[in-house]
């Protein structure tokens, strides 16, 4: 009931000063306002006309409107201010101050994050491109070494030669390594999946952990299958990422019960989106997501977009895999 009566007690004082108000900013502001509630100053000065016009009086009144600073103006503001005290007394000093400093440590924080973002892509860049330049080159000075029979026969068995299999594999080993290390992941696990040949799955390539017959996807489901499906960058965070909601089945669903977040891109060979993609690039982690989910979630779509252009280099050039045709 009380607050009943504060609410009510608060839209009158309002609704009162915000009349006071409207009749001063038309009276101070429009000299022919029907209301006048503060009086005018006059003072009398000789009439310019009378020296030429006898029939003119001697003297006339020049009056001018109430200024801000008369009195009269004052006391009207006061009582306005008075009647809104009850509700401004809420609104410390020091609560403007804290809100303000607030807002000042929170933009200072973006730009921090902002800059360490464009630092970690550089990094991450640079280092992708030292383990493309050195996974290439171990395949070319094998191939270099092998006779023209020995690579024909193997580009025509569709055999790769073991040191360009083995050159890519440490490369995509070692530069999802240090991703899942870096920010925005921070501690997170990455699979490359490739499509089991005549069967809409997709299975992870064993590059740096073990995986089970669970981590196998049908085309569609998961984040990883609806990435492939969708031909688009999923990120899902919370319960989403470990429930039915993408299709995932009730031994998925347990095998990844302690997931907090997980999203996959598809991988395409350059300049052939159009094409079915060469894999999918997946990452999850189970650490708590202490900040914005809806950040996070974008932060990571936009960073493995990214990992996935030098995967694809690695899959293109070293591994020299091409899309199927749709």
């Amino acid at each position: 009931m009380g607050a009943v009566v504060r609410s009510a007690s608060r839209l009158v004082r309002w609704s009162i000063a915000g009349a006071l108000l409207l009749v001063a900013a038309v009276s101070l502001t429009w000299p022919g306002a029907p209301v006048h509630p503060f009086p005018r100053t006059c003072r009398t000065i000789a009439n310019p006309r009378a020296p030429t016009d006898p029939s003119a009086p001697a003297t006339i009144q020049l009056c001018s409107p109430a200024a801000p600073t008369d009195l009269d103006v004052v006391a009207w503001i006061a009582v306005v201010l008075l009647l809104l005290a009850p509700d401004l007394s809420e609104l410390s000093i020091a609560q403007v101050v804290t809100l303000k400093r607030r807002v000042d440590a929170q933009a200072d924080q973006l730009d921090a994050h902002s800059e360490l973002l464009h630092a970690t892509q550089a990094q991450l860049t640079a280092i992708a491109t030292q383990i493309h330049i050195g996974a290439s080159a171990t395949a070319a000075v094998y191939v270099a070494t092998q006779s023209p029979e020995s690579v024909t026969s193997n580009v025509e068995a569709g055999r790769l030669e073991p040191a360009r299999a083995a050159a890519a594999r440490i490369a995509l080993r070692d530069i999802l390594r240090a991703a899942a290390n870096a920010p925005p992941f921070g501690s997170a696990d990455f699979l490359l999946y490739l499509r089991v040949p005549d069967r809409d799955l997709l299975a992870p390539l064993d590059l740096d952990r073990a995986t089970s017959d669970l981590d196998v996807f049908h085309i569609g489901a998961g984040a990883t299958g609806q990435a492939w499906s969708q031909r688009t960058t999923l990120v899902v965070t919370g319960e989403q990422a470990r429930d039915a909601t993408y299709g995932l089945t009730g031994e998925q669903q347990e095998h990844y019960a302690a997931l907090t977040i997980a999203g996959a891109t598809p991988v395409w060979s350059p300049d052939e989106r159009l094409a079915p993609p060469l894999a999918v690039l997946t990452v999850a982690s189970t650490e708590p997501i202490e900040r914005d989910q809806g950040r996070v979630a974008r932060a990571w779509g936009e960073h493995l977009e990214k990992l996935a252009e030098t995967v694809a280099v690695i899959l293109t050039d070293v591994l020299r895999l091409r899309s199927a045709v749709a």
